[in-house]
């Protein structure tokens, strides 16, 4: 690769925004959907394993650019954790974990320790994210919260809804209605 080359991709990896955790967030979901759709034979077994091995491999690409992201470019990570359109968007990070443990319980149907591990990273993460939003709103003038309100503080909150029916087959019931009652409060 030639200088020019090399710059314009740290340009364009300098710009990776959270809004990317949302393919993995929606394969993963057409994966779930599939495993439990009415039986069209070996079909819905195929298209999950397919929606899900597509998710799988989103996953590795975008965690670890983001990864090489955050340690080449950790100021833009910072500034982009100060913006109020992407702060909501961190839920799909969160998401994203809580989704591929349980894609990954669908397809083995055996509790691995490396499954629960990254479903209870997605769920704790989900509850932290959650926590720091409402904290960043709740810190906003009175003047400016309708001017900072949008459709992307729902994000963090539909992981409320995400955590029960992705982990209520796994046997984390007691955990799934405690994040679920408090997205019915938010």
């Amino acid at each position: 690769m030639d200088l020019k080359t090399q710059r314009r991709w740290r340009e364009i990896l300098s710009h990776l925004s959270l809004a990317w955790f949302v393919p993995i967030v929606g394969c993963c979901g057409l994966s779930l959907v599939w495993i439990q759709a009415p039986p069209f034979g070996a079909l819905n077994q195929l298209i999950f394993q397919s929606f899900a091995l597509f998710a799988w491999g989103l996953t590795l690409i975008i965690y670890s650019t983001y990864l090489f992201r955050t340690i080449r470019f950790f100021d833009r990570v910072v500034n982009d954790l100060k913006h109020p359109g992407i702060q909501a968007m961190f839920g799909a990070f969160s998401i994203s974990l809580l989704l591929i443990g349980a894609t990954c319980w669908n397809l083995f149907h055996i509790q691995y320790s490396w499954i629960i591990f990254i479903w209870c990273a997605g769920a704790l993460l989900e509850l932290a994210a959650t926590a720091w939003f409402v904290f960043l709103c709740l810190n906003i003038k009175i003047t400016q919260r309708l001017q900072t309100f949008s459709p992307l503080i729902f994000i963090p909150v539909a992981g409320y809804v995400i955590v029960p029916l992705a982990s209520m087959p796994q046997g984390f019931e007691f955990w799934s209605m405690t994040q679920f009652t408090l997205g019915l409060m938010l």
